[in-house]
């Protein structure tokens, strides 16, 4: 009996101390790096460019895209952030990974070093928290878990099965891989859900339908969003379910009709284009532009994150400057600062999301629900933008978005929510 006390003794010692040796209580890395338009415009043309099925292409990433990513991806978990550093054969990756309160330790700190072999790389180093895992053990585990995967997630084979080689080289990550018509119909299923939490499907349903009643009852093809946003609060609220998701829920349903994209068709999988008749196309202060960026920022804030709805608006007005563009709007960008804001609000906590319902319930302005931003500059050409505000980070433009969240403090829905 003895024996057996203490070797439990032992065990749950041992399960604490290794707990405390891998969790730690500060992040060993912080996210310096964050998406930029440049980031954008490069993924936009790798994927324009480089998914035709069946044809081998390559692809170069340097430290500084992987960091980007994989601190992106962690962002979307607990928290996080990743830096790589590459050199021939060599690949060295130091990542925090944010915890669930639940955990002893508030971060999971990795170092880990890998080398290029034929096949998979082999760990030559592997530091978890304070604890040094030996080689020896380390390839073991990363072989089983691959196997692991392997037998468990088909989707995992499929992906990996693209790559057909990789090479650490200095400052990147080489790869070569072949997509085929599953593999891209698998990518296209996970960039949807990534989009549209499958578990929104339900509540996503029942606003796409109520969407399309109410935009019936319009009198004309051309309705103010504030025509239709104060109704579905309403029904938000009636519907007494958790305010945050029937928010979220409310906004991503009426984005989606405000594109023309069918929810139904949407969370099925089927993601081939079919118009359909859209019964009312929505705007605000007479412009379906600035609807359109309200919306589209709104949407990718709840879906993704504010940082990225925000780098994807401005890379649009970007693109936009370039030639056969509209030009660089600062109407746009407007716009684009309200909605992200509007969905953070909206979506912060209970309290925020009921407030929300409440106070766009009773309001059907369009100066309630966001500034008239009109009198902004707008239509800039590369040439023209570059005179008059040099870069993003001249003090004219900095002065100039400033002015835009001054304007946006001031707008009576965000002064009722502080």
């Amino acid at each position: 009996m003895r024996f057996l006390l203490t070797a439990v003794m032992l065990f749950l010692l041992g399960t604490a101390w290794a707990s405390w040796s891998l969790l730690d209580t500060a992040p060993s890395v912080i996210n310096e790096e964050q998406m930029r338009p440049a980031d954008l415009r490069r993924a936009h043309q790798f994927l324009s460019e480089n998914l035709d099925t069946g044809r081998s292409s390559s692809i170069e990433l340097s430290e500084s895209d992987l960091g980007v990513l994989v601190s992106g991806l962690l962002e979307q978990l607990h928290g996080g952030a990743a830096r790589f550093s590459l050199s021939p054969s060599q690949l060295q990756v130091q990542l925090s990974a944010g915890l669930p309160a639940a955990f002893p330790g508030n971060w999971l700190n990795v170092d880990l070093q890998l080398a290029q072999t034929d096949g998979l790389p082999q760990v030559e180093q592997l530091l978890i928290g304070g604890l040094n895992v030996p080689v020896e053990l380390a390839n073991p585990l990363l072989d089983l878990l691959h196997a692991e995967l392997d037998a468990r997630y088909p989707d995992y084979s499929r992906l990996l099965s693209t790559v057909q080689s990789y090479a650490f080289k200095e400052d990147q990550l080489q790869l070569v891989y072949a997509f085929e018509a599953d593999t891209l119909a698998l990518l296209s299923s996970t960039g949807r859900d990534l989009l549209v939490d499958p578990r929104l499907s339900e509540g996503l349903l029942y606003y796409s339908d109520r969407v399309v009643a109410l935009s019936a009852e319009q009198e004309g093809p051309r309705a103010s969003l504030m025509s239709i946003l104060p109704a579905l609060m309403e029904l938000a609220h009636a519907r007494g379910g958790d305010p945050v998701e029937e928010n979220r829920a409310a906004i991503i349903a009426l984005t989606l009709y405000q594109f023309d994209i069918d929810a139904l068709r949407l969370l099925s999988g089927d993601i081939s284009p079919a118009p359909r008749a859209r019964g009312v196309r929505y705007n605000l202060f007479g412009r379906y532009d600035i609807a359109e960026h309200f919306l589209g920022s709104a949407a990718l804030t709840i879906s993704t994150d504010a940082a990225l709805a925000e780098s994807l608006g401005l890379q649009k007005e970007l693109d936009d400057s370039g030639v056969g563009g509209s030009g660089f709007s600062f109407v746009d960008l407007s716009a684009d600062r309200t909605g992200i804001r509007f969905a953070e609000l909206a979506v912060a906590n209970t309290s925020s999301a009921r407030q929300m319902q409440d106070l766009l319930r009773s309001n059907s302005e369009e100066s309630f629900l966001m500034p008239d931003f009109r009198d902004l500059p707008e239509f800039y050409d590369n040439e023209t933008f570059q005179e008059a505000y040099g870069d993003m980070e001249s003090a004219a433009y900095l002065s100039r978005m400033e002015e835009i969240e001054r304007r946006l403090d001031s707008t009576p829905l965000f002064q009722g929510l502080r």
